[in-house]
């Protein structure tokens, strides 16, 4: 009996029977993590992409003859589902004799001496929370177009 019970023992031990299930067990929670972290980064730049789209929006707005950075703000907003975080509209001109810059979050108050360029600055921000919640990343984008 107990030499029947150890000849089984041995045999058992010698199975290669269940291993890939075994192996299977022990990475597939890595796997999942890894392939839940890359879709997480993946949602991420769909905002970021998003949030460039939507101060795009608001810059092209400008090309319009609008210079009400609050009519501009609201173009931005209603251009993405985005909570944004928040919205600036800068406008300048820069002066290639002196190098002065002269900027205005009030558009329409924007004369420019020089001839040069008069320029519409428009940026928005969003607070990206990843799915675990253990951290937020801050997305910002930037869009600059010569209004004049």
């Amino acid at each position: 009996m107990i030499k029947a019970l150890k000849k089984k023992i041995t045999a058992l031990a010698h199975s290669a029977k269940g291993v890939a299930a075994v192996e299977f067990a022990l990475l597939a929670p890595i796997l999942i993590v890894v392939m839940y972290g890359v879709y997480d980064y993946g949602q991420a730049m769909l905002k970021k992409t998003e949030l460039h789209s939507a101060t795009r929006a608001g810059a092209q707005f400008t090309l319009t003859g609008s210079t009400d950075s609050a009519a501009i703000t609201t173009v931005v907003n209603a251009a993405t589902n985005l909570t944004l975080s928040s919205v600036t509209v800068i406008c300048n001109c820069a002066d290639t004799t002196t190098g002065a810059v002269t900027a205005t979050d009030v558009c329409s108050a924007l004369t420019c001496t020089s001839p040069d360029a008069k320029l519409a600055n428009v940026s928005a921000s969003y607070s990206y929370d990843f799915l675990f919640g253990a951290t937020t990343l801050n997305l910002s984008a930037n869009t600059t177009v010569r209004i004049e």
